[in-house]
């Protein structure tokens, strides 16, 4: 019988509560999350074959009640009044509760933590104005199993921080990175964020696992269903979001690429 040694995402109770995750980890932007946000839209901006405000269906899997990832295509999204959605998917009901009150609250624009986000993104480029606030009018929050994503459902889709901090395992996290990208329509963007080297961190309490990619492995699995492929790193500062902050990590990056 094969001894399993390391733990795959099934093997842990993902229906934590996010708030106390959230607030020590956004209510303070470090240098990362400024060269990542400008990296992102930079990169987001170049993809010319789709015009801001067009797209119908957007994808944001694994929120956690962190809505940066939305905040960051809502601007390519038409109009909700046409039937456009983001669908911000996770697992865990308490995680879904959080999230359908922060959206709540944003679409008051009651930005809180996330106003000094939107500030930053929109002095990068003045579309990101408001996108908070448009991001939770498009919302639709569901149930939504990364490994069971629908093929060709998406015009758009992004995650942060996702895939390499749901196993410890290589092959678990390739699996959840190509069902990520194949969710996404031939022809749509993809944007996905990404801890560098993660050596795993603690929610709710609980201690939860890290697969510590490089940015190089990334690269290298996105050019298997992604095209025009714009890849960024940027090491970590240093700066602790908080005094007991025990994340250990190498860097971030941020990847955006074109569906094949």
């Amino acid at each position: 019988m094969r001894v399993r040694t390391k733990k795959l995402n099934s093997d842990y109770d993902w229906d934590y509560d996010p708030t106390t995750y959230v607030k020590d980890n956004y209510a303070l932007l470090i240098p990362e999350d400024h060269h990542l946000s400008r990296a992102a839209i930079h990169a987001l901006m170049s993809k010319t074959n789709h015009t801001p405000g067009t797209l119908k269906n957007g994808l944001h899997i694994g929120i956690g009640a962190v809505p940066r990832g939305s905040a960051l295509i809502a601007p390519f999204m038409a109009h909700p009044r046409t039937g456009a959605t983001i669908t911000m998917g996770d697992i865990g009901q308490i995680k879904l509760d959080a999230t359908k009150k922060l959206m709540t609250n944003l679409r008051s624009n009651e930005l809180g933590i996330w106003q000094a986000h939107e500030d930053d993104m929109a002095a990068a480029n003045p579309l990101w104005h408001g996108a908070f606030q448009a991001a939770a009018h498009l919302s639709e929050v569901k149930e939504l199993d990364m490994f069971k994503l629908r093929e060709n459902a998406y015009d758009i889709a992004t995650a942060e921080h996702v895939f390499e901090s749901a196993t410890q395992d290589r092959e678990e996290y390739k699996s959840s990175l190509r069902r990520f990208f194949r969710s996404v329509k031939p022809g749509g963007i993809v944007h996905m964020a990404y801890v560098v080297g993660s050596e795993g961190y603690t929610a709710d309490g609980k201690k939860y696992p890290a697969y510590p990619v490089m940015p190089d492995e990334v690269v290298r699995y996105a050019s298997d269903e992604l095209t025009d492929i714009q890849n960024f790193f940027t090491s970590a500062s240093g700066q602790m979001r908080e005094k007991d902050d025990t994340h250990g990590y190498k860097g971030l990056g941020v990847l955006v690429g074109i569906r094949k």
